[in-house]
């Protein structure tokens, strides 16, 4: 399994409706609105890290009101 948290930019306005979006996804785990330079943090489970930049990130960078994602894999979890 592929863990990953995913920093997410917007449109202005828009951060609420890609949050909804987003937790259609099964992949997606949990989605925070934040304040600061990025909107969304999200934590995705995949089965491998190619799922992830194959099929998860461009489904995402697909959503509507979506302007960036910055991908941060997880190496460990404790």
């Amino acid at each position: 399994m592929q863990l990953s948290y995913l920093l997410i930019k917007t449109h202005p306005g828009s951060e609420h409706n890609v949050g909804q979006e987003l937790l259609k996804m099964d992949t997606v785990t949990n989605v925070n609105l934040l304040y600061g330079k990025f909107d969304l943090i999200v934590k995705v489970e995949t089965g491998s890290q190619v799922e992830l930049h194959e099929d998860v990130l461009s489904e995402i960078e697909g959503i509507t009101g979506v302007t960036m994602v910055k991908n941060l894999l997880v190496n460990h979890e404790s």
